[in-house]
């Protein structure tokens, strides 16, 4: 089960892998980074505030200039970052005639109104891989965003190594963040 996330706290899932001939297990940590929190974010929502008051010698009058600054320290203050953090694996199927694997694993956050992919490094010749890679995907606020893991074995071929095959799949695991607690201001 998939425990309520807050702002700096990782929290670990671990999920099984499903799909024609998978077994086997990933490790994933999830937390929420609020924007707002951040000293970027921070410096970013002063100064947008900043150049709007700046901005109000010309012709915006006053209240157009402050409703402007509220509203870009606002958007930065309601902002927040889903990071994942995809960890390990474990127990994954032989897919190389070596009886190994080179496993790597694609997220894909799937929102409302746009799809992110990210890709982890590739482990060679293990079913039990620890990558330890972060992504973060900005600005995910609907209850209904797909979050999909797949892991697949790598098929480099020519004699370095260098061209890419078809991967072959290993498994995956999907989950929907409504099965975990928003920040109060993406919900």
């Amino acid at each position: 089960a998939l425990a309520a996330l807050s702002a700096g706290k990782t929290e670990e899932v671990t999920a099984t892998l499903t799909g024609k001939k998978a077994t086997g297990e990933v490790r994933i940590g999830l937390e929420w980074v609020d924007a707002a929190s951040e000293p970027a974010a921070m410096a970013a929502a002063s100064a947008a505030a900043a150049a709007a008051e700046a901005r109000s010698d010309a012709a915006l009058g006053d209240e157009m200039v402050a409703a402007e600054a509220e509203a870009a320290g606002a958007k930065l203050a309601t902002s927040a970052t889903l990071s994942i953090l995809v960890m390990s694996a474990s127990g994954l199927v032989a897919a190389d005639s070596n009886g190994k694997s080179d496993p790597y694993v694609t997220l894909t956050v799937k929102g409302a109104k746009e799809t992110h992919y990210k890709k982890s490094s590739i482990q060679k010749k293990t079913l039990n891989p620890t990558w330890n890679d972060a992504f973060e995907f900005s600005e995910i606020y609907d209850a209904d965003t797909e979050v999909v893991i797949l892991v697949k074995d790598d098929n480099a071929v020519g004699k370095l190594g260098n061209v890419r095959g078809k991967s072959t799949p290993l498994g995956q695991a999907t989950f929907t963040l409504n099965l975990l607690e928003l920040p109060e201001s993406g919900a």
